[in-house]
């Protein structure tokens, strides 16, 4: 079976998931893992591919058209891929970048595309698949069947350590639709440096339940701990517990499927670290007190949940 994978990139610059998807195509038993690169391609990702797995990377480079990030073009470019590979399979990892990539090409093809996938039992026809939904908080069993089979992987998952190896680069030109290079990236600001509001991978965020001002002190505890930020709902920052510039509409923690440390507050305001699986990608919970975080962690510690263990299912 060959697998084609989407490798994220910003103007050449490789992020943390970009060789996750290629650690999800070798899990699926692909005899063949071949990538696709949009736009630049600097030497050092062409060795970094062909180390962890991929044999063949399908370039496109469309000069103004690709030199900057448009999901609509990466979208047709994928879809170009898949047809000139012949693959069974497409996959990426589950940001808003893959997921903004991989909808239109399957849209393209008229293929459905499952997302934030943890785990696949692949067979000639249908496969079943196991999804995070709700931000960790359930996993959902579904089956997916189609000729060409559309995946996002859960980041963090899928072994992603060399394998060995190199790539060859072929060059892909694809015919592109006439509304192609419309939604392109034309200037970008920096707002702010450092781990901000909209930089942080972690976002702790507190409402009124955390009571007072000082309250947001085991917070900022917690926000240490995971090298995040700290923000609040729009209760706080009218109580002048918090600057408005903490406003954080909607998100109260963006985290990763991994095994780390937190802090656990007790009724009596102790706090002890503890161990836990966190499985929230993009936890959505607006206005909520940092409580409803530490309540889920404890639960999962409470049960002895050991890192080789799947959640519960709900």
């Amino acid at each position: 079976m060959k697998v084609l994978a989407l490798i994220e990139h910003d103007r050449g610059e490789t992020a943390e998931v970009s060789l996750q998807p290629l650690g999800f195509a070798r899990s699926l038993g692909a005899t063949s893992v071949e990538a696709v690169v949009v736009g630049q391609l600097p030497a050092s990702l062409v060795e970094a591919l062909g180390a962890h797995g991929a044999s063949v990377i399908h370039h496109v480079e469309a000069g103004e058209l690709t030199a900057d990030y448009d999901p609509e073009v990466w979208g047709e470019a994928l879809a170009a891929a898949v047809v000139a590979s012949g693959a069974e399979a497409v996959v990426g990892v589950a940001t808003d970048r893959s997921g903004e990539v991989l909808a239109p090409a399957a849209a393209i093809a008229d293929a459905p595309l499952a997302a934030n996938v943890m785990a696949v039992t692949t067979g000639a026809g249908t496969w079943n698949l196991t999804r995070v939904r709700w931000g960790g908080a359930l996993l959902e069993d579904a089956t997916l069947d189609a000729s060409v089979k559309y995946l996002t992987a859960a980041p963090h998952v899928f072994n992603t350590e060399a394998t060995g190896g190199s790539a060859t680069v072929s060059a892909l030109s694809p015919q592109w639709s006439a509304t192609a290079g419309r939604s392109r990236i034309t200037d970008r600001v920096t707002l702010a440096s450092g781990i901000t509001l909209t930089t942080a991978a972690v976002v702790v965020s507190g409402g009124r339940g955390v009571g007072n001002a000082d309250g947001f002190a085991k917070l900022d505890e917690l926000a240490g701990l995971v090298s995040g930020a700290v923000g609040c709902s729009r209760v706080v920052t009218n109580n002048g517990w918090r600057p408005h510039s903490d406003h954080r509409n909607s998100v109260c923690l963006i985290a990763h499927h991994v095994v780390g440390s937190c802090i656990r507050v007790t009724a009596g305001g102790e706090h002890e670290h503890v161990r836990f699986r966190k499985l929230l990608d993009r936890h959505v919970v607006g206005a909520v007190p940092v409580e409803l975080f530490v309540a889920r962690v404890s639960v999962v510690h409470d049960q002895g949940l050991e890192p080789e263990q799947p959640p519960p299912r709900h």
